[in-house]
């Protein structure tokens, strides 16, 4: 985990380098929150291209499994529960989810997502139609999870679900001393990202920062760093 007040002074001190500006809390925890955003969506598109590189590369291999590491903090599981409509009840926050795999409890078959656009060429076709054992499910237009086909009993209402959750908002806390935020550790959100994204999430923040102070070279500093750790990454 980062320690948000660790990437504020490391921000502020460089966006403060002979006198280019000054960051508010307020501004910090909006490019920190999109910024510890963008680096969550990139591990999917990292995981994606690991996987599809050749197996016999080991060192592909390990950044697949270092990607995943740094994932475990927003992997979840739980269970669904699937009406004999085919529509499923829960409370887990679907919208916000990525899911990873639903296999049916009494079963253990898995039950596969496909696109809304093909449903009505699936469930029409002998081939492709879905069974019990075979099952399928769509995303509909309200984020729920619709089954197809439905279950027809209690026995068989009940699914496992692994999902990845979206990382929790962070936020630099303060209070007001005179006309001088300072930090409050009891009230902050600090990042859920594993801690060898420090630097990664200051230059994001540097990078947005520049924007908001008007300093080309600030935007252009974070821009050249979060190249460079691209770069690291994908050697």
């Amino acid at each position: 985990m980062v320690q948000i007040d660790n990437v504020y002074q490391k921000v502020l001190a460089l966006c403060n380098k002979e006198q280019r500006g000054y960051i508010t809390p307020q501004e910090f925890n909006l490019f920190a929150d999109k910024a510890q955003n963008e680096i969550y969506e990139n591990y999917f598109q990292q995981l994606h291209m690991a996987q599809t590189r050749p197996k016999s590369q080991e060192t592909h291999i390990d950044n697949r499994e270092s990607i995943e590491h740094k994932l475990e903090p927003f992997f979840n599981q739980d269970t669904l529960t699937v009406t004999t409509t085919g529509l499923v009840v829960t409370d887990i926050p679907l919208n916000s989810a990525r899911i990873i795999s639903i296999v049916n409890k009494s079963t253990n078959h898995p039950v596969t997502k496909v696109d809304n656009r093909e449903l009505h060429y699936i469930l029409g076709n002998p081939l492709t139609k879905p069974n019990s054992t075979r099952r399928i499910y769509v995303v509909d237009k309200n984020n729920d999870l619709q089954f197809y086909p439905a279950p027809s009993s209690v026995m068989d209402n009940a699914f496992d679900i692994n999902y990845y959750v979206q990382p929790t908002q962070p936020y630099w806390a303060w209070v007001l001393v005179g006309e001088e935020a300072l930090y409050n550790q009891g009230g902050a959100v600090n990042f859920q990202l594993h801690f060898s994204e420090e630097e990664n999430l200051v230059s994001r923040i540097l990078m947005l920062s520049g924007l908001t102070i008007k300093q080309p070279d600030v935007q252009q500093s974070g821009a050249t760093d979060i190249q460079l750790i691209k770069q690291q990454q994908n050697s």
